[in-house]
């Protein structure tokens, strides 16, 4: 986090008020994600090439967004989460349905126009499948740091989007009241809120968005 902040500290100094304004607006309130991400994903599109010191700082700058995007400010990953639009779970099915392109049509004409039952069993499958495919990219919510809980599939009254940007923080790893009983998670989930800002605070938002990017956000429901 302390490269962010280095970053759109530069920004905000910067005169263009493109960047600036919401640089500002985030190292102060921390209350504008969405506008920041699109700000500067501006700012690289006019201005991404034009040999300044700004060039690779804008694409660094988005990187770390990325990485905070999927991260909720709770330290559960929305990156893992069947419902964030940008996440592993949305991308994945993309690529999956683009490398199945032509699968099924292929099986069709291998049939011949009579498929015994068990190849129109197979052909009903892959239907199906591609079908599911197709759904799992059409994820709606933008992520915590966005919706700040309020999208159907969040835990219900989560009060910890709120309760980072009252205090100005990120994470609540970063909070000096961290660990606390605010957040109003119990069982399991508090022990994963636990575990994770810890690793936060410990090893940075780097080490763990690569740590636990690809480990299952459903791990813990699964029947031992």
């Amino acid at each position: 986090m302390n490269e962010l902040i280095e970053i759109l500290q530069k920004f905000s100094e910067s005169g263009w008020e493109v960047i600036a304004d919401p640089s500002k607006r985030w190292l102060t309130q921390m209350d504008n994600f969405q506008e920041l991400c699109e700000a500067i994903e501006k700012a690289d599109k006019e201005c991404g090439s034009c040999g300044c010191e700004f060039d690779p700082l804008y694409k660094r700058c988005l990187e770390i967004l990325k990485m905070l995007g999927g991260v909720a400010p709770c330290a559960l990953l929305c990156q893992t989460c069947f419902g964030y639009c940008k996440g592993a779970v949305p991308e994945t099915a993309k690529r999956m349905y683009g490398l199945m392109e032509g699968w099924y049509e292929g099986h069709v004409k291998g049939y011949g126009p009579s498929p015994n039952e068990k190849q129109q069993e197979k052909l009903r499958r892959i239907s199906e499948f591609n079908d599911y495919l197709l759904s799992l990219q059409k994820a709606d919510c933008p992520g915590c740091r966005i919706c700040k809980g309020d999208h159907w599939g969040c835990i219900p009254h989560c009060k910890i989007p709120a309760c980072t940007q009252s205090h100005r923080v990120a994470f609540c790893a970063h909070c000096p009241e961290f660990p606390c009983q605010d957040g109003g998670l119990q069982g399991g989930l508090r022990e994963k809120w636990l575990t994770q800002n810890t690793y936060i605070k410990e090893h940075g938002l780097k080490n763990f968005f690569e740590k636990y990017r690809w480990i299952s956000h459903y791990s813990e429901l699964k029947e031992k």
